[in-house]
Formats: structure tokens, sequence, C-alpha cells
């Protein structure tokens, strides 16, 4: 049987769902009404009364399966506007009840779909920024990203922001025109990115004929169905740590420990920009060689800043050289507030742990 890897989108009022095609070396999006581009899937009623997305993902599951016949699940890529805590909830009851091991799963804001998808477009990223504009009949929402290539890994930042459109053609040509515009004064846009239910193909058309500089373009509204396929896929000619991926959801510093090898400062790295603030944090413990005081280097991915930062350990009970273990934590309870603290473990049954615990609370803001 066959193994796929794939891709769910789940909004207020629709889902989509695509699957890597090994053989084409492409993600394949699933209409629900065969020979028609029907990607967004209504929902049933009896679906959105559901406390979680069961009777949902089952139905994709079975449309799929309709489509590629038999398969067994490799990794499921899921991707939501927002990393939410009831929607997270709902996702989690889900992979529950349908018995799906959470670390094949990997779910993906609309942000982080958006850059996973334009990484693996290789021209989107080669002379310049990748835009993406969605229309909803209302409102313009605008994302950039941008990849900063001085140093390896790359950071990768998105910006977006929202502007009220107006009814009037000329006026709506003329306020796209002015946005597009403002965008790629600032930095030069190589791709650009079309999706919205609400974006009419001539729409279209008339904004890449104003807009000329514009290298290519990407219409579609499976976008971020694939971008979450994207981000469970590993590909040859795609390497996901050479990008560090700054979104909302994700941290931008670097935190690392001085520790002493081999006679020489090298730094440990405890948290690495780029992951999931929730998962962020980490723990070690260390044995003191002759020091009262633990020095970190800060880095921020998105500036270069460097801030070196210490914690003194006077208060800690004096003892012997090399016979004071202590234990390092590291953790985000906020994606702008880091806890680090330092307890004292003594040192087995020669020297008991005094339960003493320094901590420090760093605003995410200061080092980056």
């Amino acid at each position: 049987m066959k193994s796929l890897s794939i891709g769910i989108d789940i909004n207020e009022d629709c889902a989509q769902i695509c699957y890597y095609d090994e053989e084409k070396d492409r993600v394949e999006s699933v209409s629900y009404i065969k020979g028609e581009s029907r990607f967004a899937i209504p929902y049933l009623p009896e679906e959105k009364e559901q406390e979680d997305f069961s009777l949902l993902f089952r139905r994709l599951i079975r449309l799929l399966k309709d489509t590629v016949g038999s398969f067994e699940i490799d990794r499921i890529g899921i991707a939501i506007e927002k990393k939410d805590a009831k929607t997270l909830d709902k996702l989690g009851k889900t992979l529950a009840n349908l018995e799906i091991s959470p670390k094949k799963v990997d779910i993906v804001n609309y942000d982080e779909s958006f850059i996973y998808y334009a990484i693996n477009d290789m021209t989107s990223y080669i002379n310049g920024d990748a835009v993406l504009i969605n229309y909803d009949g209302t409102y313009i929402n605008l994302k950039r990203i941008t990849i900063l290539r001085s140093k390896h890994p790359y950071s990768v930042l998105v910006d977006s922001y929202i502007k009220e459109m107006p009814d009037d053609e000329e006026a709506f040509d003329r306020r796209l025109h002015n946005i597009l515009n403002e965008a790629h004064t600032a930095k030069m846009i190589s791709t650009l990115y079309i999706t919205g239910e609400e974006f009419s193909l001539a729409e279209v058309k008339r904004m890449l004929a104003k807009d000329g500089g514009i290298k290519h373009a990407y219409i579609g509204k499976n976008l971020y169905a694939q971008g979450a396929c994207f981000s469970v896929l590993e590909r040859e000619h795609i390497n996901y740590d050479d990008f560090r991926i700054l979104s909302e959801d994700r941290t931008v510093l670097d935190v690392s420990v001085l520790i002493d090898h081999n006679g020489k400062n090298t730094r440990l790295l405890l948290s690495k920009a780029g992951t999931n603030w929730q998962a962020a944090g980490t723990q070690i413990q260390c044995l003191l060689d002759d020091i009262n005081i633990i020095n970190f280097v800060i880095v921020s991915a998105s500036t270069g800043q460097t801030t070196n930062y210490s914690i003194s350990l006077e208060s800690f009970p004096k003892r012997k050289n090399k016979t004071t273990k202590v234990e390092i934590t590291l953790l985000y309870t906020q994606k702008n507030r880091l806890e680090i603290s330092v307890r004292d473990l003594g040192f087995g049954d020669f020297f008991k742990s005094s339960g003493k615990v320094i901590k420090d609370v760093l605003a995410v803001d200061n080092y980056n």
C-alpha cells in the first residue's frame, strides 16, 4: 500500500485536502467534484455541530482515497489561520479520535504555510520578495516574505497588513495599484500570489498589466493546503534547516550558554530561533567548574544583535570545585517572555541540594 504525505487547510467556511505525488514531484489538490477544480469543500451541517473535526477529516480522507486509491498516512500538514487554543484543542481531539499519532502531524498557521509554499516555489525568492494578496470582497490582506541571506541559516521574515477596498472598479484598481507600487518600491517583488474567492480573473489581469515589474504570478485558492503539505515533505533540493522561519508563533532568538570544552569557551545552543515558542524550552544539567556566574549569549535572528547575559550564583552554597551540579531551564511562557532559571542540585549524597533557585524573566523585544 502506498504511503502519502497530505496537506489539509481548515478555515471557518470550508476545508481543502491535497497530497504529494512522488512520481510527478508535485503537490496535487483534490476536487470534491470530479472533472472540476472545486477544491474548497463546504462543511456539512453535522460537521459544523461536532466538537472536533473528526467527521470532516474522515470525509476528506475518503475523498482522497476515491482519487488515488488505498493509502497509508505518512505525514499530515494542517494549516489554520491562527494557532488559537480552541482550534488546537479541537485538532488534538480529532487526532486522538482518528488514532493519528501527533508525531506524524505538523500544524502551521497561514503565514508559515505561505512561507513553506514560497520556499518550495524556487522562483519566489531568487531575485526578490514574495508577496501574497488575498481579497475577501471587502479587505485586501497582504503578506510579504523577506529572506535575509546575509548569514546562514537564512532568516525568513513575514510582514502583513490589511486595507479596506472600495467597491467602484476604477477606485479599486487605483487602490490596488498603489498598494502594489508601495510594496514594490520598498523592495522588489519577485513573485505575486493572488488568492481569495472574490478576485475575478479580469481583476487579476488588470492588476498584472499595470504592475509589469512583477516577474511571476500565482493565481489560485489552494495555497495554504499545499503549503501545509510542503511543511511535512523532505525533498532533495530543499533543506528546511537552511531557513529559520520567524513568523508570529515562532521564536526570534538563539539562546546559548557558555561552557568549558577542552579548555575553550564554547556556545551550547539551548533554544533555536524559528522554533514554535510553545516547544522552544529546554533543560540541561551542568557541573560547575570553579565559577559563580553562568554566562549566556543571546542572538537575534532578525537583526543580528548579540547580547551577553549572565546569572550570578553568589546566593548558592559555597562548595569545593566540581561538587555543585545545577539545572538550567529555559521556558517561554509567552512568545515575547522568556524565563531562565538555575537550580542548585547539590552533588549526590556528598552535598544535598539547598533547594535554591535563581530565576530571571527576559522581555524578548529587548534583545531583538
